[in-house]
């Protein structure tokens, strides 16, 4: 949706609201030395309560739209728990989900190596004048 409006960096805030499958995954610290963390396995709680989440839209490795989020369940086994949300494997529930949306034309956000934890990340990035809808 965000690039068919020719957006390509924003920050989105996630209003509270249910999802059918709720998938996320934490970041022990990682025993090979290869990398500080690396994100564990995917914890499907299944129905849930998003309570809370926040999000960055920027450029992936190679130009492609990434969204990165972590936020916060609610379910009634589980209580309350989060992490770096699975945006590829949730799935919205029939109600939908409401988001604040903060576009920033000429400043974002781009993957690219991280020296320090070896892994590759949103790193900022500006670009002279606006870029939204060019």
């Amino acid at each position: 949706m965000l690039k068919k409006a020719g957006i390509e960096f924003a920050q989105l805030e996630f209003m509270p609201g249910m999802l059918d499958v709720s998938i996320f995954h934490t970041a022990p610290p990682e025993a090979s030395g290869k990398t500080l963390v690396k994100y564990g396995e995917g914890i499907n709680i299944g129905r849930a309560l998003l309570f809370s989440a926040n999000a960055v839209y920027g450029l992936g490795l190679h130009g492609q739209p990434l969204l990165h989020c972590h936020g916060s369940f609610l379910d009634a086994e589980s209580g309350l728990c989060g992490g770096h949300v699975n945006v590829q494997e949730c799935r919205v529930g029939r109600g939908g989900l409401s988001a604040q949306v903060t576009a920033t034309p000429n400043i974002g956000f781009a993957v690219d190596l991280d020296l320090t934890s070896n892994m590759q990340v949103f790193h900022p990035v500006s670009y002279p004048g606006g870029r939204h809808g060019s």
